[in-house]
């Protein structure tokens, strides 16, 4: 008989990034995120989307196992980095129009 893995494949990730996300907040910061990448975020502010994602998944892991604490802490500076990709959004959309006139 063979024994069950309990650690999911190398670079699958665990149950948390495919579990629907139990708290408003963190979902909240989701759906800003999606919007994000639905705007090109992935091409005007790549490393800075890539910092936001890396912090979703930790905020995701975090609230899946109840780690309350930690979570709040992330989400904080979650907030704080989707608010400055999206300034980043405005602020690039402002000057192609200022390029094309």
């Amino acid at each position: 008989m063979m024994k069950a893995d309990p650690w999911p494949k190398a670079g699958g990730g665990g149950m948390a990034e495919w579990s629907p996300i139990a708290d408003e907040r963190a979902s909240a910061l989701n759906e800003r995120l999606e919007i994000l990448r639905e705007r090109n975020a992935t091409i005007y502010a790549a490393s800075d989307f890539c910092e936001a994602e890396t912090l979703m998944r930790r905020v995701r892991r975090e609230v899946a196992g109840e780690l309350n604490i930690d979570a709040e802490s992330d989400m904080d500076a979650l907030d704080e980095k989707i608010a400055s990709i999206e300034q980043r959004l405005r602020n690039s959309g402002k000057r192609s129009v200022k390029a094309r006139s």
